[in-house]
C-alpha cells in the first residue's frame, strides 16, 4: 500500500489507474480532499484521468461533481479506468 498520508483521518483509495493493465494500487490520502484533488495526487496523466470512473462506497460520482465531492473520513474510494466507444444518440 502506498501511503500518501500518515493522518488518522484518512481515505482509502483502490485505483486501477490504467485501462491497459489489470493491477490496482492502494493509496491512503488525507480526508477533506475533493475527488479532483485526490486525482491530482494519484493520477497525473490527464488522458487516463478522462477514462476514470469513481465510486465512494457503492455510489458512483459523475466527473462533473469531482470538484464538489469530499468523501467522509474512513470512506473507501474505488477508481476504475475503462476505455469505451461513445454511445450512440437515442432516437
Amino acid at each position: 500500500m502506498s501511503a500518501i498520508s500518515g493522518d488518522l483521518k484518512a481515505l482509502q483509495v483502490r485505483a486501477a489507474l490504467s485501462p491497459f493493465k489489470q493491477e490496482a494500487a492502494d493509496f491512503t490520502v488525507d480526508a477533506g480532499l475533493t475527488i479532483s484533488e485526490i486525482f491530482d495526487t494519484i493520477q497525473p496523466d490527464p488522458m487516463l484521468r478522462e477514462a476514470a470512473h469513481v465510486y465512494v462506497g457503492e455510489w458512483y460520482v459523475p466527473r462533473e461533481n469531482w470538484h464538489r465531492v469530499r468523501p467522509n473520513p474512513g470512506a473507501m474510494i474505488s477508481v476504475r479506468t475503462r476505455t469505451h466507444a461513445p454511445r450512440p444518440a437515442s432516437p
